[in-house]
């Protein structure tokens, strides 16, 4: 009898899965998040590592993640004027991502503050370049989501959208040679043998009657399930609604600085203005600041606010809103040397040291009505004390912008 070679299909399969990172995914209900395997590298270089969005049929319009990798062979330059590069509408200008710490990452997805929020499209839309060290061919190094927070997806209606997942990656030094690891299996067809089977005669056996015992059943007392209590929730937003001047807000003094006025207000007495409405244009920042602190053991801190936003200049500009660098500080006043080139409406966290941490809205706008804020996460900023700025812009060219806040609440659930 010929011998038959045969390769099994499934076991080439499994072996690729295992060794590569290469599988199956089962359909995902909600947004997902997805860094590809094994991503061909050589040492002493750099690599780009591609970040997927699916949508999966979701309407997404925020995103916030964090990206670790293993620092024994790959290095964040931020530096690198193409170590983040995003594949995003213009109207997502307020995306951003930077080193929180040494392998950490961390990335908001964000089209700022609109009326009409804007949705993510599916693809790619982040490419991250790190750099490599000198890693020995056949290295395999783990770029992968954060769990801690886990990412998180806003819609456009400003609520969480449910369901989100990941799926990480990997970075491979070296030629990938993907036969090498196939295994064959060789099945060999056996010979038969004839084989002269022996009579037997069987011996007849008697069954035994056996008299089934009734069972009695024990009774089980149910144990009561305690259900888990909800995580207790506080806004943690001192004066949010102006109703107190003078209070936990701090108000820098300006050419123009920013007021508590009960003429326009959402709610309530009183609300913030920041910005020139009717006096006459100036070059100005008004800004209104408060240092906020998000307790270490928070696992959710969700900022929401109401804003009215108006101006003078032509909404052309909108467009034109120039870099906000986030690691220089915030000037307190406009300076006759270096005066901006248009006006904005800005909500940033700061630092302590008063530089630019997050760009949550760099816009100009005209809508002049209250418009609600929707979700923003700040939970990366669990176990830190950062400042929560608004402020007006204004560059002094005869052609007025503000903006009026209220009802600013920070509710941290622990």
């Amino acid at each position: 009898m010929r011998k038959i070679k045969k390769i099994s299909l499934l076991l080439i399969l499994l072996t690729l899965f295992a060794l590569f990172g290469i599988g199956i995914a089962l359909a995902a209900s909600g947004p997902e998040l997805v860094i590809p395997s094994n991503v061909q590298a050589q040492a002493n270089s750099y690599v780009d590592i591609p970040v997927e969005f699916r949508s999966n049929g979701t309407l997404v319009s925020n995103i916030t993640f964090s990206i670790n990798y293993d620092s024994t062979w790959l290095n964040f330059n931020e530096g690198d004027p193409l170590a983040v590069t995003f594949s995003l509408p213009i109207d997502f200008s307020s995306s951003d991502c930077w080193e929180a710490v040494s392998g950490e990452i961390q990335c908001i997805v964000s089209p700022g503050l609109k009326p009409v929020l804007p949705t993510v499209p599916s693809g790619v839309f982040l490419t991250l370049r790190l750099e490599t060290l000198n890693a020995p061919d056949g290295t395999r190094a783990d770029v992968f989501f954060d769990d801690n927070p886990i990412a998180s997806f806003g819609g456009p209606d400003g609520q969480a959208v449910p369901d989100g997942s990941t799926t990480d990656g990997s970075v491979y030094f070296g030629e990938i040679n993907w036969f090498v690891f196939l295994p064959l299996l060789i099945k060999q067809t056996p010979i038969p043998t004839t084989v002269t089977p022996t009579p037997v005669t069987p011996t007849p056996v008697t069954p035994t009657p056996v008299t089934p015992t009734p069972e009695t059943p024990t009774p089980v007392t149910p144990t009561p399930e305690t259900p888990t209590p909800p995580p207790a929730c506080s806004n943690i937003i001192l004066n949010g609604g102006f109703e107190e001047p003078d209070v936990a807000w701090y108000l820098p003094i300006t050419n123009y600085p920013a007021r508590y006025v009960d003429a326009v207000k959402y709610a309530g007495s009183y609300s913030m203005r920041t910005g020139i409405n009717i006096a006459p244009d100036v070059g100005s920042y008004s800004s209104a600041w408060q240092l906020i602190s998000i307790p270490n053991d928070a696992l959710s801190a969700e900022l929401t606010f109401y804003y009215k936003p108006q101006t003078e200049e032509p909404l052309a500009l909108r467009l034109l809103s120039g870099v906000i660098n986030r690691t220089s500080k915030v000037p307190l006043e406009i300076t006759s040397d270096d005066p901006p080139l248009y006006d904005r409406q800005l909500v940033l966290i700061l630092n302590q040291d008063e530089s630019v941490n997050t760009v949550l809205m760099n816009d100009l706008s005209n809508t002049r009505t209250w418009t609600a804020s929707g979700v923003q996460n700040l939970i990366y900023f669990k176990g830190q004390s950062v400042w929560l700025y608004f402020a007006s812009l204004n560059n002094g060219n005869g052609q007025r912008t503000a903006m009026y806040i209220d009802e600013v609440m920070l509710e941290v659930c622990r």
